[in-house]
């Protein structure tokens, strides 16, 4: 999801990924799967097969992991902050991890194969950095066009110094 504010001449572009779970929901999916898994290990231990237990916690313990590592994940926010001259690119887990001059910035858009969504890069002065890698393909997309329009409209023309209309 990408939310935009804008506050005086600087303009916040918000990237937040798609998260389908809310924190309650994360923790009932889990809860319900715990419970089925111990409840029938515990079954097959009454019957003999206590090796089930200690697999099905590790089996819970490992499945906990990716959850809490994808809920981790889905809530970082990537930042973007156009002032007059610059361009900062950050998020809340690094805070600011690159500023660039509007007017020698450009984005690049690279698709390694037919199959995956082309990747968006803000590059300046042999730095690059990728924005957008949470969002799917339709949201990359939009980020894109949103970029190159907040760019476009800070271009400095190279010989004159006045801004471009």
């Amino acid at each position: 999801m990408i939310e935009v504010q804008h506050n005086g001449s600087v303009r916040h572009v918000l990237v937040h990924p798609n998260q389908s779970l809310t924190s309650a929901q994360f923790w009932l999916a889990f809860g319900a799967l715990a419970f089925i898994t111990l409840a029938l290990a515990l079954l097959l231990a009454f019957l003999g097969f206590w090796l089930v237990v200690p697999v099905a916690i590790v089996h819970l313990a490992i499945v906990w992991a990716g959850f809490y590592l994808a809920w981790r994940r889905s809530e970082r926010i990537e930042f973007l902050r156009f002032e007059q001259d610059s361009l900062t690119v950050g998020d809340s887990r690094h805070g600011e991890l690159a500023r660039f001059q509007t007017a020698w910035v450009r984005l690049i858009e690279r698709q390694a194969n037919r199959m995956e969504a082309p990747r968006l890069y803000l590059a300046s002065h042999g730095r690059r950095l990728e924005i957008g890698r949470d969002l799917g393909p339709e949201d990359r997309k939009s980020l894109g066009v949103l970029v190159r329009q907040v760019l476009g409209e800070s271009a400095v023309f190279p010989l004159s110094g006045k801004r471009a209309p």
